[in-house]
């Protein structure tokens, strides 16, 4: 969610809580992740004596809502609560600059009929292959908040050294100017000229340094892409997904 809304949803939860007998209930549709996002900020905001770090926040949420492993998977929900605790401890307070994504591809495993997520096959890369970085973002409009997408970038072909180079720029060469939260997505271009949804991972302009890396165990991924990989259960999201996203030439405006 956005971080102002979020922030606003504990100051409000505590505020309930404040009254005798008053209690809050929490859910969604497995009530792990965003169940788990949410409670876990309210253990930070609430119970700074005992959850002192938000790492400290998501491993209690599990051992109350699991019995086993980790109950908070998605690597972006996992990074909001971080932003929560850090939220007095920003790097700015105003927007930023991006100019420019880069990543590079290692093996990703095969999703169903469209073969390696980037063309690969027998470990040769398919040179017809491209992809498109998008950026969507969280805007607020007549004091309602939706996504929408803000970016897209030109066709991309990956080089000799198998690394992609978006230039996130207007015909200007201004950069994109990101004020809030933002997610940044990669998406292959199909034949019949659609996008199919790859990689991806929310970022908050007032919490990313001027050059940040991005790891793939960090990236969220499309369930169906998860379920190719790893089976029907999901995989590791520790595992190595051999993708990094790097922020590049970002500056205050």
């Amino acid at each position: 969610p956005p971080l102002e809304s979020l922030v606003a949803a504990i100051d409000s939860m505590l505020d309930w809580m404040m009254e005798s007998n008053h209690i809050c209930c929490v859910s969604c549709r497995s009530g792990k992740g965003r169940t788990g996002l949410v409670v876990s900020c309210l253990l930070l905001a609430n119970f700074s004596h005992t959850h002192d770090a938000a790492e400290d926040a998501m491993n209690s949420f599990s051992t109350a809502r699991v019995s086993q492993g980790v109950a908070m998977t998605v690597p972006s929900q996992r990074r909001w609560v971080r932003y929560f605790a850090a939220r007095n401890n920003t790097l700015r307070s105003g927007p930023i600059g991006l100019s420019q994504v880069k990543f590079s591809v290692g093996a990703f495993g095969l999703l169903p009929d469209q073969g390696n997520w980037l063309g690969r096959q027998q470990n040769a890369l398919d040179p017809v292959v491209r992809c498109k970085v998008l950026v969507f973002a969280w805007v607020q409009e007549d004091n309602k908040w939706e996504v929408k997408k803000v970016f897209s970038s030109k066709l991309l072909k990956a080089d000799k050294e198998d690394n992609y180079t978006a230039e996130m720029v207007d015909k200007s060469g201004r950069p994109l100017v990101l004020a809030g939260a933002f997610r940044i997505m990669l998406s292959k271009a199909l034949d019949n000229g659609e996008l199919m949804e790859g990689p991806s991972c929310w970022l908050h302009a007032h919490h990313v340094e001027e050059e940040t890396v991005i790891g793939g165990s960090e990236c969220d991924f499309p369930r169906s892409y998860r379920q190719a990989l790893f089976g029907a259960r999901g995989g590791d999201q520790e595992a190595g997904w051999g993708l990094t996203v790097t922020f590049s030439s970002m500056s205050s405006r």
